[in-house]
Parts: structure tokens; sequence; C-alpha cells
């Protein structure tokens, strides 16, 4: 990584179930790691977007999970990060609960500036600024294209057939590798992977990002990701056709590392599927003591 990033953006979007909170804040802390955050600066951008995340699991939506974003753009303003649902509204939701009363204190008084907003077609929007993340270590956003930017990370149409239990969004291309190896590897308990394993998930996440760098066909990359049934799962869209042919002779990092692979071609552009699961975890559980002599 050079140390200077051009118009970063990033973007998650997911459901509002209980490790939501933890995933958001696995991507935030890469993000801000990668573009030189200081550790106070982290912190606050850490504290707010929990807090935003915590809201929409406890109140958007009442007992039932439902789709929200987090998306942040880097403008020459400093940190924009907008956290959307599409539930209840905030004044629909709990308005006289102390512990949302607590929350959107929290968030005001860590960010420069705070708004919170009741979505025309429903849900809120809370949007969060922090000044002082402008110019730590990359650069950003021409002002003359701000207003495009923020529309084009905030409003990211994912390729045709990407979808996953969580989706990640970035640009450019170079973030992807130390954004989805932190989610990755938090996510990979959920598919019950091992610690040997969930160590894996980093060398399948950064040769990922380094197959995306040289065959992405935009300037962002979307991943779909899925924890379930013991497998991690990613898709990897839009890649330029003719990039991702897998070549036997030559399987490199992913066919080491991973279970499975597979491209498709999908409106013009491939997509790279890689599903990976815990070899040691069904070794161990097949020499147990119900494992039977012919297992």
């Amino acid at each position: 990584m050079s140390g200077e990033i051009d118009a970063p953006r990033v973007r998650l979007e997911l459901t509002s179930r209980p490790e939501a909170a933890r995933l958001v804040r696995s991507m935030s802390t890469a993000a801000g790691e990668v573009l030189g955050f200081d550790p106070e600066l982290l912190s606050d951008v850490n504290t707010a977007v929990s807090e935003a995340c915590n809201n929409v699991i406890q109140h958007a939506y009442g007992d039932e999970p439902g789709p929200f974003s987090v998306a942040f753009a880097l403008t020459p303003d400093g940190l924009e990060v907008q956290i959307r649902d599409y539930g209840r509204g905030i004044r629909e939701s709990a308005p006289d609960h102390d512990g949302l009363k607590v929350g959107l204190a929290l968030m005001s008084a860590v960010a420069d500036r705070a708004e919170f907003i009741r979505a025309p077609d429903g849900g809120t929007e809370v949007g969060l600024c922090f000044r002082g993340a402008a110019g730590a270590g990359r650069r950003a956003a021409p002002a003359s294209g701000q207003a495009d930017e923020r529309a084009q990370v905030w409003g990211a149409r994912l390729p045709t057939g990407l979808s996953g239990d969580i989706v990640l969004t970035v640009s450019p291309v170079e973030l992807l590798a130390p954004v989805l190896g932190r989610i990755g590897r938090a996510l990979a308990p959920s598919a019950g992977f091992s610690l040997d394993r969930c160590a894996d998930v980093y060398f399948v996440t950064d040769a990922l990002g380094a197959h995306a760098q040289k065959a992405a066909e935009t300037a962002s990359i979307s991943v779909a990701l899925g924890a379930h049934d013991e497998r991690l799962e990613f898709a990897v869209a839009p890649l330029r056709t003719g990039t991702s042919r897998l070549d036997p002779g030559n399987p490199g990092a992913l066919a080491s590392l991973a279970d499975e692979l597979s491209v498709t071609d999908v409106d013009g552009h491939q997509t790279l599927r890689v599903a990976m699961r815990d070899h040691r975890r069904a070794k161990r559980e097949n020499s147990g003591p119900h494992a039977t002599a012919g297992s």
C-alpha cells in the first residue's frame, strides 16, 4: 500500500442481527488503520458507528431483523459516515427509551457533526462527520466530484446475481484485501471455524485482493460473504471477462487454501466464487468417540 489512496469509499450492507455491530466495527477498524487515522480518531469513529449500529439492531425493526448499510466516504472536509436502515423511523423507535437517548447523545459528542434524519421512503439516516480525518495520509476526493462520489458509494448498485449475508463494496480496489480480511476473520466463527482455519482467512482474502487489483472491471469492487453450513463463502465482482479463468496447472494461493473455486459470467463480467471449510474440525469430529470404524 502506497500510503496515499485516492477518494477512498467503503460500504457494508448487512442485516440487523446481533453480530452485525461486531462486523461493522471490524470494517471501520480496518478502514481507519489503512487510511492512517490516529488512535484517538479511530476510537471516536468506532464508538459512534458501533452505537449507531446497536440502535438499528435494538430499535429499527422490532423482533425481526432487517437490512441496513454503513458507508464511509473520505472528502476534503473529513470522513463522512452514513448508517441507513429501512425500519420504523427514529421517532417511532422507542422515542422515550433512555438507552436510545444516551446513544444519540454519545454519537453527537464524539462526531464533529451528527444528523438524524427520517428518510422519506421509511427508516432512518444517521450522518456523522469527523473532520480530523481530512488529510490523514491519503488524498481525499476533489471538491468538484464530492457529491457524485458520495452518491456512488451510498447508492452503490451490486453486480447482477451478487448476493450474500453481507456485501462489502470498496473503492479503490486496493482497499479490498485489508478490509475484507478483517471482516472475513470476524465472520469465520459463525461458520464454526477453528482458530487455525480462521487464520487462513487472511491468506485467502489477501489472494482475492491481489487478484481483484489485476482483474477488476471498475474502480470499485464488491464481495458478497456468507457463513453457513460450516462454510465461509466469497463472491467477487465485477471482474473483466477472461481474467479469472482457473488454470489447473497453476492453482496459486486461492486454490491451495480454498475448498471450492468457480467462475461465472453474468452481464458481460465475471464473478469469482470461493468457498472455505474447516477440515481440521471435520477430522476431529470424525475421530471422536462417536465415530464409526468405517467413517
